[in-house]
């Protein structure tokens, strides 16, 4: 991958990252604040509110990075070669719905079985604000590096990599 892709790649995912990992600090705040102890399941539980959040945070984050570095590239701010194309706004829409829509058919069912083996008790108030600061940081940021890669892939970006 040419070295300005790489670098945009990378500074893209991080900055997803981190906007990503605030949004869900904010929002695990507002949800949970005031409640010392947090059940992984029920209807007030951790579980159902990943359902949703798992969604929304690979999904959009995919859509965002996509639409950016579509942007991006047609101002010729990405590196291309001759003969990239982007694809229709339909396809980046419906490709930003199967991200999220894979990523919560995987990553519910694994945290319905993890977490309650690992906090048979439940979660304190802090380690849920820390557990989906995390969550949406890493999903968010594998969300947005693989809508950059499809976008840079689709540019015919070249592969070549320095080796410095």
């Amino acid at each position: 991958m040419h070295d300005k892709a790489v670098k945009y790649l990378a500074v893209e995912c991080a900055g997803s990252g981190i906007v990503n990992g605030m949004l869900n600090l904010g929002a695990a705040y507002l949800l949970f604040h005031g409640r010392g102890q947090i059940p992984t399941g029920g209807p007030t539980g951790l579980l159902r509110d990943l359902i949703g959040e798992t969604f929304l945070v690979t999904s959009l984050s995919y859509l965002v990075a996509s639409l950016i570095s579509r942007q991006r590239g047609r101002a010729g701010t990405l590196p291309r070669a001759e003969g990239g194309h982007s694809p229709s706004t339909v396809q980046v829409l419906l490709w930003s719905f199967l991200i999220g829509l894979l990523f919560t058919v995987v990553l519910v069912p694994s945290n319905a079985w993890l977490l309650p083996r690992v906090f048979p008790q439940g979660l304190r108030f802090r380690d849920v604000l820390l557990f989906k600061t995390l969550f949406g940081a890493v999903f968010g940021a594998i969300a947005s590096g693989l809508a950059i890669s499809k976008a840079l892939r689709e540019a015919q970006v070249s592969p070549r990599v320095s080796t410095m």
